[in-house]
């Protein structure tokens, strides 16, 4: 599991972002000047292939004021994940990105999109968050985080919008990068392009962790 650390500060400042992992360390720079005030993470999964609906995902995020993007697993293309170059963005493989497994954490690399190849801690306003494609690989990391009372587990896999608690047995975790309670919120972010929705609509997700704020928009 990779863990990075992420703070919003004052206007023009800019925050270091370190991922502490046993064998490396690191840095992730993060400007908040464009975006003062708690960040608001765009979160989309599952495009399979559909490059064209994760850019539209990704500009519908941002019109909304997505300044950090999280792609939940899935890509099944490379072009899917070059959407996010050039971003503030974190990535994990899918299930169905096996054909891809190899090669993804070169590529996410060179295009400075950091990966993981089964989730991603990250510290957000003090609140964390782990990003995980929630396929049975996962099962381990997602049962950790629930026992230490990690505060958000962003989910893909199952293209359904869906969110719900889970009480952890940690009410203060000497890991955590704030004082957080044992309530692990679940929120599955969708698909761009194949939704399994009643509805049919295919989505993603924007979440404000500071605040708590979840919303799940139309794509396409």
């Amino acid at each position: 599991m990779t863990t990075v650390g992420v703070e919003a500060v004052a206007l023009g400042a800019v925050a270091g972002v370190v991922a502490i992992e046993s064998r490396r360390l690191l840095a992730h720079p993060y400007d908040d000047s464009v975006n003062p005030g708690h960040v608001t993470l765009g979160i989309l999964s599952d495009a399979h292939g559909e490059w064209t609906r994760a850019r539209m995902a990704i500009e519908r995020l941002q019109s909304r004021g997505a300044s950090m993007f999280l792609y939940a697993g899935d890509a099944c293309d490379l072009k899917v994940i070059d959407q996010l170059a050039g971003l503030d963005s974190f990535a994990v493989a899918g299930n169905c990105d096996r054909h891809l497994w190899k090669c993804l954490p070169d590529y996410c690399r060179a295009i400075g999109v950091t990966y993981g190849e089964v989730s991603i801690e990250l510290c957000v306003d003090g609140r964390r968050v782990l990003l995980t494609h929630s396929d049975p690989r996962c099962a381990d990391d997602i049962a950790a985080a629930e026992r230490a009372g990690v505060e958000y587990i962003v989910r893909g896999h199952d293209h359904v919008e869906a969110s719900w608690e889970v009480r952890g047995s940690a009410g203060r975790n000497a890991g955590s990068c704030a004082a957080g309670n044992s309530v692990t919120r679940h929120l599955c972010a969708g698909s761009v392009a194949e939704s399994r929705d009643g509805d049919g609509v295919c989505r993603a997700l924007l979440l404000t962790p500071a605040t708590g704020e979840a919303e799940w928009i139309r794509v396409g």
